[in-house]
């Protein structure tokens, strides 16, 4: 990667006990490892040699993580970056996302072996990304070569796509990474509860599916019912310590203006626009939607409309609604009074006709860490007792990844259950 073939690694902390924490773990990569202790001492190292990978603290003086990544997405945008933050606010995690283009997001304290994973996947991309790009270089020019090439030709096409191929794996390995982040990005704040998200997911889910609704509009739904809450990071707690009746009118427009938040956050990941439209829309009643004279905001996409009815659903079981916890036969009696009004009919008609959704979920998890064999997939997401997401569905184990789940085991003093084939 450059002139000898070695990536190099950046890493960048104002505290030097954590270079020196770096430095011990890296020791023995088969990469060469460059230490910064400030924004600027980076950028200085970057326009003296190549760098292909940047791991930096969040938190510094003078210029924060997100504001030195997004220098280097004008300077250096081939370089993966990778930001390390305990518990960031709102603001910066933002700037990280929008500014800096981060591709992977670590939480101090960090696990070595996450983090070492961390940075080999992303030095094979961007030695892939190189690779394609001499491809397609070799590609072009073997297109102008006689026609006794095109057997050679062919060949490049085939390793190219199938390079391609791996890379895309990679991708939506990521991509679950960062769903994973996001949800446990609402978990970890004191004033919500991860499970009523997985509650809402679970129940929108199994709508959806007696709705015949087919992937990708599937996986959308029940990742925006696990996201239903982002939006609610930016604002008052106040705002959703109480149930919403007791809002005042001033009250009720700002609780409604976590869509906007939700929506800026879920921004760059363009691969969820159809999540973000579901969750700017979530709160829109259903009366005079799709009707020709109706605004355009009251077009709401099917999607949301299942996600406005999944989410009161158990904010009426969890007096997030009203001050007492409704039954189900109570909740559907109360959801039944504002058809036609606030949510479309056929959807109410459908949640009767579901089974009583129960407390613990869908899944039945049914399988211990012992179980796990390399290649299994995980059927369900893998959530903590804390309800903090561990691994997303579709996981698939290998021999590192099922003894990091031991070993988290082994750190709580904890049995974790699961459901894997």
């Amino acid at each position: 990667m450059t002139n000898d073939n070695t990536p190099v690694v950046l890493f960048v902390d104002d505290e030097a006990n954590i270079l020196s924490s770096l430095k011990r773990i890296v020791r023995k990569k088969d990469y060469q490892s460059v230490f910064a202790s400030s924004g600027a001492e980076a950028l200085e190292i970057m326009q003296q040699q190549t760098v292909h990978l940047v791991v930096s603290d969040m938190k510094m003086p003078q210029m924060t993580g997100a504001q030195l990544f997004a220098k280097l997405v004008v300077k250096f945008p081939d370089t993966y970056r990778i930001i390390l933050s305990g518990y960031a606010d709102l603001a910066s995690t933002i700037d990280a996302v929008n500014q800096g283009k981060i591709h992977r997001f670590l939480q101090k304290p960090w696990d070595n072996d996450m983090l070492l994973e961390a940075i080999d996947e992303g030095l094979e991309l961007v030695r892939l990304k190189q690779a394609n790009e001499r491809l397609k270089s070799e590609i072009s020019a073997q297109n102008k070569q006689l026609k006794t090439l095109n057997e050679s030709l062919e060949e490049k096409v085939n390793l190219r796509t199938r390079q391609i191929q791996v890379a895309l794996r990679k991708m939506q390995g990521q991509n679950k990474a960062l769903e994973k982040v996001l949800y446990n990005l609402i978990n970890i704040n004191p004033n919500l509860n991860g499970e009523f998200a997985k509650r809402v997911s679970t129940l929108a889910r199994r709508m959806a599916l007696k709705n015949q609704v087919k992937d990708p509009e599937l996986r959308e739904i029940t990742l925006a019912g696990l996201l239903c809450e982002i939006g609610l990071i930016s604002l008052d707690p106040f705002l959703y310590s109480k149930p919403f009746d007791e809002l005042n009118h001033q009250q009720r427009g700002e609780f409604y203006s976590q869509t906007e938040t939700a929506s800026m956050i879920l921004a760059p990941a363009e691969y969820m626009a159809g999540v973000a439209r579901m969750l700017s829309q979530q709160f829109l009643p259903w009366s005079g939607a799709g009707e020709s004279d109706a605004p355009a905001y009251t077009s709401i996409v099917p999607g949301a409309r299942i996600l406005h009815v999944a989410r009161d659903y158990w904010g009426y079981r969890s007096k997030k609604i009203k001050d007492v916890e409704l039954t189900h036969e109570q909740t559907l009696s109360q959801m039944k009074k504002q058809m036609g009004a606030k949510y479309e009919p056929e959807l109410i008609e459908l949640l009767s006709q579901l089974p009583e959704p129960v407390i613990e979920g869908e899944h039945k998890p049914r399988m211990k860490s012992a179980d796990l064999q390399p290649g299994m997939k995980l059927k369900a997401n893998l959530y903590t007792p804390e309800h903090i997401m561990l691994l997303a569905e579709g996981h698939e184990f290998t021999e590192q990844s099922i003894e990091r789940v031991k070993q988290f085991e082994k750190s709580k003093e904890i049995t974790l259950k699961l459901e894997a084939e």
